[in-house]
């Protein structure tokens, strides 16, 4: 008989303004998804839910064990999770990190426990150098690593760098692929039909629906572009090599693509985009009039140009941005960037990674099945 497998979820990330909980609240419906899932499937003991808010988890059931973490600048990532694999003993876990996943079915988590359960000095990852959800055996193979302080994505690599675990890797799919980082992404989530339960009804919240509103509207007029031969769709940002053929394989259209800074978040060097310095050289308005030359519908990862301007670009900005609320936004580079963006003659759909990435494929995918239902209009 297979070993269980330790799950343990991250949940309720704090943010500094409305528009970051707006997101990070997700996570906290998202995660009860997985566990009900988890819990239909069967053979995960235990499961571990660490969250900042740990009364969102109240009567979750008798099998789950509520971590309360630190928030805000206290929260160290790798030193909370490896406490709970320590503290409860774990030999093969599953780590999902907040808002990961949200589409991922029970069948495909009972799959991903047994591939788990058959680890030998093993771990594997939806994506290997910035991953969302990691399975490992054995547990006290982060004693061997430099655990990450705030960010999850690098330690799958680290795993099998630092404490010599074989890499078992994984098939790209849309479940593993698609976690909410950002309103873009959630508006994505509210407009698929295998969002899940928690999640649907906390996007259905009036007050989430409406702040949605603007977003789910670009992208509702941006899907028809994927199902048409004769349209083109311009992708911008960190495009991964890895998801490009599967794009084009679920994609009618013709697709243009710049591709930069993959890996930018764990990259030691500065962040340089020709796209940036484009932009710098004609400014906002040309640069998305050029842009409207080259395609029918642009998905901008914007944290690349973000990054390439050197400025620091807080939370609340970078929201505000993806979901066209300019005079909402204070930095004044941004705010022209995004009022340029909404006024485009095409939509253009601002977020992060993805935009270009996971939550681009997710929104292929609810737009064939809204064709095939006869409802993209």
């Amino acid at each position: 008989m297979a070993e269980d497998v330790g799950l343990v979820l991250f949940a309720g990330k704090q943010g500094a303004s409305a528009l970051e909980r707006l997101v990070y609240d997700s996570h906290l419906a998202i995660a009860h998804d997985l566990v009900a899932r988890a819990q239909a499937v069967g053979g995960f003991d235990p499961i571990v839910v660490a969250a900042a808010q740990p009364e969102s988890f109240s009567g979750i059931g008798s099998n789950v064990k509520v971590e309360a973490t630190d928030s805000g600048d206290n929260f160290h990532f790798g030193k909370t999770l490896a406490d709970i694999v320590a503290r409860y003993r774990l030999a093969r876990v599953l780590y999902i990190g907040g808002g990961s996943s949200p589409l991922l079915s029970a069948s495909e988590l009972g799959a991903l426990r047994d591939l788990v359960a058959r680890l030998d000095h093993g771990v594997t990852a939806n994506n290997f150098f910035s991953a969302d959800f990691i399975g490992f055996h054995p547990g006290s193979a982060l004693t061997a690593v430099n655990l990450p302080e705030k960010r999850d994505n690098g330690l799958a690599r680290q795993l099998a760098l630092a404490a010599n675990l074989r890499h078992e890797p994984l098939e790209p799919t849309i479940p593993a692929m698609f976690d909410i980082d950002t309103p873009t992404d959630l508006a994505v989530l509210a407009l698929h039909p295998l969002c899940g339960p928690a999640a649907r009804t906390y996007v259905a919240q009036e007050s989430v629906a409406q702040r949605l509103a603007p977003v789910r509207a670009r992208l509702r007029e941006a899907m028809p572009t994927f199902v048409r031969p004769h349209e083109e769709v311009v992708l911008a940002g960190r495009v991964s090599a890895q998801l490009w053929p599967l794009l084009r394989r679920d994609m009618a259209c013709r697709i243009r693509v710049f591709s930069e800074e993959r890996g930018m978040s764990t990259s030691t060097r500065e962040v340089r985009s020709l796209l940036g310095f484009y932009l710098a050289e004609v400014g906002p308005a040309a640069f998305f009039a050029a842009m409207a030359q080259m395609g029918d519908a642009l998905f901008l990862d914007s944290r690349v140009l973000f990054a390439h301007s050197g400025r620091k670009v807080n939370g609340h900005d970078r929201f505000a941005s993806d979901l066209g609320l300019i005079e909402e936004i204070g930095d004044e580079a941004t705010r022209a960037l995004t009022r340029a963006a909404w006024r485009a003659d095409i939509p253009v759909v601002l977020g992060g990674n993805a935009a270009v990435s996971g939550g681009l494929w997710a929104l292929i995918d609810a737009a064939w099945r809204l064709h095939d239902e006869g409802k993209l209009l």
